[in-house]
């Protein structure tokens, strides 16, 4: 059964602490997708998306963007990484330009 997603946060907090494809993995299952702080993207959004998705999580007391992994109609997910990574130096500056 899914927790709810007021222990999200803490769950995520201890992913930091301990980051991995299996705690990465065990935070995803037991909060059971997508939720208004949580989002998955199976690639990289370009800027102006990407900048849509951080102002809603913002919006939204805050929250997490997870790229290289989809969310199934059945609210499972599949980790399917990514196909090409970008420098975050791109993305930063990219971001600032929109988010400035």
């Amino acid at each position: 059964m899914p927790k709810k997603p007021d222990s999200f946060k803490e769950d995520f907090f201890r992913f930091l602490e301990n980051p991995g494809r299996d705690t990465l993995r065990e935070v995803l299952r037991t909060h059971g997708g997508e939720f208004s702080q949580l989002d998955f993207k199976a690639e990289w959004p370009e800027p102006p998306k990407l900048a849509k998705h951080i102002l809603a999580l913002g919006n939204s007391e805050g929250g997490c963007l997870i790229v290289g992994v989809s969310e199934n109609p059945d609210g499972t997910f599949d980790t399917c990484g990514l196909a090409k990574v970008t420098d975050h130096d791109v993305i930063d500056k990219s971001l600032r330009t929109i988010l400035h």
